[in-house]
């Protein structure tokens, strides 16, 4: 009696490893990022410090910012911000400064020599703006193991 048991098995391996190999070149840049459509009217994005934090405490920014970090910076950063490839982003250790200037900047200009690439070739200013504003609401939440702390203890102060 043929076995067909076998064959649901290898079509499963097959797809994990096409699974696999799809993320593989996502983060070594060989694909796009998924584009989130910007949702809303279109918003001013400020530059200063003060008018950043402002939209941190948007509750509809930050979703529109959860929408852009769900498309591909969880790849990096795990789903619950824990970290992976790239840093913990729940704790109060940062590596590319830790004011919202700087976090708008570390995501619109990546960091050279690590897996962070550049986005503003992928997203809009205010989607940038909403994920930094998303990343912030993320301190001292929990989920997943959470990696170690990198980079220097400067937690925000607000």
């Amino acid at each position: 009696m043929p076995r067909h048991g076998g064959v649901g098995i290898w079509v499963a391996v097959g797809l994990g490893a096409l699974a696999l190999i799809a993320v593989a070149l996502v983060l070594v840049g060989g694909d796009a990022p998924r584009m989130v459509p910007a949702t809303g009217p279109a918003m001013a994005v400020p530059s200063d410090e003060a008018g950043l934090r402002a939209l941190a405490k948007d509750p509809a920014v930050r979703a529109a910012g959860r929408e852009v970090y769900a498309s591909l910076c969880w790849n990096c950063h795990g789903r619950a911000g824990e970290g992976g490839i790239g840093p913990n982003l729940r704790d109060d250790w940062w590596i590319g400064g830790s004011d919202m200037q700087d976090l708008v900047d570390v995501i619109r200009k990546g960091r050279p020599g690590t897996a962070m690439q550049p986005m503003a070739q992928h997203y809009s200013p205010t989607q940038i703006a909403a994920v930094a504003a998303y990343v912030v609401s993320l301190r001292g939440t929990t989920g997943g193991n959470g990696k170690p702390p990198e980079g220097t203890l400067k937690p925000i102060e607000w």
